[in-house]
């Protein structure tokens, strides 16, 4: 006889710690979509703001740490269906 199986914990909120922008997506991103439409609330803790690791050489720190900030609100939103607020920046 199969024993049943536990039922899963409810979390109310979830905090997603990582790197680099993108890495959430990359690793845990379907987990992070199934917890928000379970009705989580997910927050997301990127340590750096993605200003480094670009092949173009005319590219400004500065200027690809805003396309990596709009590409991590882009994903965050759209494939994980969760809100973003910026708090601060990482250096």
């Amino acid at each position: 006889m199969a024993k049943p199986k536990p039922e899963a914990a409810t979390l109310e909120r979830v905090m997603v710690i990582v790197a680099h922008p993108d890495d959430a997506e990359s690793w845990v991103g379907g987990t992070v979509a199934k917890l928000a439409r379970e009705g989580a609330t997910v927050s997301y803790v990127i340590v750096t703001n993605g200003d480094k690791g670009s092949a173009d050489r005319s590219m400004s720190p500065e200027a690809l740490a805003r396309i990596r900030a709009e590409e991590q609100r882009e994903a965050a939103v759209r494939r994980c269906r969760v809100g973003v607020q910026a708090r601060g920046r990482a250096r």
